[in-house]
């Protein structure tokens, strides 16, 4: 019986530890979502910078990538392409 009731306790610190850790998991990939989507916004702000020095100093190559990138990220719509071609869990 002791070691029943050693074995449930155990199994009950280990299921918290795990809990805290998915928490732990979750809080970390929230965090390096913002922080994506903020250097995504920088790196967007740089781009349009470049190509107003570009014009200001009469550059007349164009790169057809940078029209692409130069267009804001929306996330909404890049969420709901990943859940759709994601498969099913």
């Amino acid at each position: 019986m002791v070691v029943s009731l050693e074995a449930i306790f155990l199994a009950i610190f280990v299921l918290i530890s795990q809990n805290r850790m998915a928490r732990l998991a979750d809080h970390r990939a929230h965090l390096d979502l913002q922080i994506n989507l903020r250097a995504e916004q920088e790196i967007t702000t740089t781009l349009k910078l470049v190509q107003e020095m570009r014009a200001h100093f009469g550059v007349s190559e164009r790169c057809e990538d940078i029209e692409h990138l130069l267009e804001p990220t929306d996330v909404q719509q890049l969420s709901t392409e990943l859940t759709e071609r994601l498969p099913n869990e």
